[in-house]
């Protein structure tokens, strides 16, 4: 039999580790957001969806969990140390990784997705791992805030839970959290940034957020523009994102690609996951990329002068290549309002006013791209990441840029200025 001295210091020094057993725990005495379907099994929809991540949330911190925490330590049932170490390496988990309930993959409007767990201060997370200082907050959690947002407003409110340990007691508690959001990020980015790092740096527990992404096709190689008359490719070496455009959760960096006089309409999700190289046919790994002032390599890092043949060039089209940053299916955009042309061909015009020209090695502040997309708009799909692009790629242009595929091009040593939003390196390959 154990004292309850001895069972409040097993609690405070476990890892991350509880929060496998918090989701097993009996929570019946507390109200509770239900769900009629079964994720893993049914296919919800995108309010289903986010009604399940609110119950996850709740489970997680709900202040009746600290038996179930116990009854798991004593089996032995303990996250892995390389799954604690994700975290601290910025790098988000599955949702079955941490609870384990969730299904690995759930159906939402007919598509697969999955669950991840994301820290929002990683540097508060070895606190998991240390015993606690007294009482206060343990840990809080929510749900992605884009979820919330109602569309018109420069602000979005969301609940967070907390779980606290106040006079030898758990308790949960729903704080609502508010950081300014817009419509269009272009309106509100600074802002954003600002709320975002000042909530970071005031929190003295960690955070986590559940957040829902539609699984990638790995095979996926929608790059056909091109590809049997191309003189070379523009080759992916590495990225570097100097502001982040949703850091209340990780990155989805999304690039976009097609001619510049016409509409950009391939897409490669930047998550980790493995594609076909246009230049090649063969499968390579893209970098997972979430935050900034990191370099991500191609090849998920494994080797920084790997290179991932991306766009095909040639001296009759010339592309350009823009960012975006996706909140939850790929290849989605909903965040601009759309134009439609006269064939019906919906599509988001946007002005770019830091924008990099392959031809003069400058970057430019007076260019618009025009992005394709043929789905029906559900907001808070897509985000546009504001500026950073590419434009004027001809195999010509980059064949002086790169010394006739001598040496890579940085869009840092641009003749004027570098670019405002994100640092590229690229090859010819």
């Amino acid at each position: 039999m154990f004292d309850n001295r001895f069972l409040k210091l097993l609690v405070k020094v476990l890892s991350v580790a509880f929060i496998v057993a918090l989701f097993a725990c009996d929570s019946e005495n507390s109200e509770q957001i239900t769900l009629d379907k079964t994720p893993g099994v049914d296919n919800l929809s995108s309010g289903e969806a986010h009604q399940y991540l609110e119950v996850l949330s709740q489970k997680i911190t709900s202040s009746n969990s600290s038996d179930g925490l116990l009854k798991s330590a004593h089996s032995g049932r303990l996250f892995k140390q390389e799954t604690f170490n994700k975290l601290m390496k910025f790098e988000k988990l599955s949702g079955s990784e941490v609870l384990p309930d969730v299904p690995e993959q759930i159906m939402v409007d007919g598509k697969p997705h999955r669950i991840h767990f994301e820290s929002f201060n990683c540097n508060q997370l070895g606190k998991l791992s240390k015993p606690l200082e007294g009482d206060g907050p343990i840990l809080g959690v929510y749900v992605d805030p884009a979820s919330y947002f109602d569309g018109v407003s420069d602000h979005v409110d969301y609940p967070v839970q907390i779980l606290s340990f106040e006079n030898g007691e758990y308790v949960t508690t729903t704080e609502t959290w508010s950081h300014p959001y817009a419509a269009d990020n272009d309106l509100i980015d600074d802002k954003l940034n600002s709320a975002i790092d000042a909530m970071k740096a005031g929190l003295t527990y960690p955070v986590f957020a559940l957040t829902i992404e539609e699984i990638s096709d790995e095979s996926d190689d929608r790059d056909q523009l091109g590809k049997s008359t191309a003189m070379g490719y523009l080759a992916f070496r590495a990225v570097w994102l100097k502001t982040e455009r949703d850091g209340s959760t990780d990155e989805e960096f999304e690039v976009w690609w097609g001619p510049e006089s016409g509409y950009l309409y391939n897409a490669k999700k930047f998550d980790g996951g493995k594609y076909n190289e246009p230049a090649t046919g063969q499968s390579v790994r893209y970098p997972d990329v979430d935050h900034k002032n990191h370099w991500y390599n191609a090849q998920d890092n494994v080797d920084p002068y790997v290179t991932i043949g991306l766009v095909a060039l040639d001296n009759t089209t010339a592309m350009a290549v823009a960012p975006w940053e996706d909140d939850q299916s790929a290849g989605k955009i909903a965040r601009f309002n759309w134009i439609t042309d006269p064939t019906g061909n919906r599509f988001v015009s946007k002005l770019y006013t830091d924008i990099f020209n392959a031809g003069s090695n400058a970057v430019d502040d007076d260019k618009y791209l025009r992005t394709d997309f043929d789905e029906a708009a559900v907001l808070d799909e897509d985000d546009p990441y504001a500026e950073s692009p590419l434009y004027n790629l001809t195999y010509t242009n980059v064949v002086a840029l790169t010394g006739n595929r001598a040496y890579s091009f940085d869009t840092d040593f641009a003749t004027n200025h570098p670019l405002g939003d994100i640092r590229w390196i690229f090859r010819l390959k």
